[in-house]
C-alpha cells in the first residue's frame, strides 16, 4: 500500500462485475487498506472510501453474486454504487454522493 497516495479525502474502488478476478484484488487492496489505515496515526483525516461495480449494462454476465458485494461493504462499511459508464446507470447518483460528501467535508458549517 506504500504505493498510494493517501493524502487524498476520497478513493473510488473499481471493478467489472464481468470479471471474478478485479472482484478478489478490490478484496485483497481493501483487507491492505484495513490494515494500513489501522497502524496510521489516529489524528490524521481518514479519507472516505467507495466501491463502485461498472457494466451493469452485461448484468447477465455478471460473475458476482450480491451477497458477496454485500458481505464486502458491511465488512468495511463503505458505500457501494453499481453503475454502467456506457448506459449512464446510477452515473448520477454516484456524482451527487461525491459532491455532497465533498461539501460536508470542505464546508462543515453548512
Amino acid at each position: 500500500m506504500d504505493k498510494f497516495d493517501w493524502r487524498g479525502r476520497f478513493f473510488f474502488f473499481f471493478y467489472d462485475i464481468t470479471k471474478i478476478k478485479s472482484f478478489n484484488y478490490l478484496n485483497l487492496y481493501l483487507n491492505q487498506l484495513k490494515s494500513y489505515l489501522f497502524l496510521c496515526d489516529k489524528e490524521e483525516r481518514t479519507p472516505n472510501f467507495c466501491i463502485i461495480g461498472n457494466k451493469y449494462d452485461l448484468e447477465g454476465e455478471n460473475k458476482i453474486g450480491d451477497d458477496k458485494i454485500n458481505k464486502m461493504i458491511n465488512n468495511f462499511g463503505i458505500k457501494y454504487f453499481d453503475i454502467s459508464v456506457k448506459s449512464l446507470r446510477n452515473i448520477n447518483n454516484l456524482i451527487q454522493f461525491f459532491v455532497k460528501t465533498y461539501d460536508k467535508l470542505a464546508f462543515p458549517e453548512k
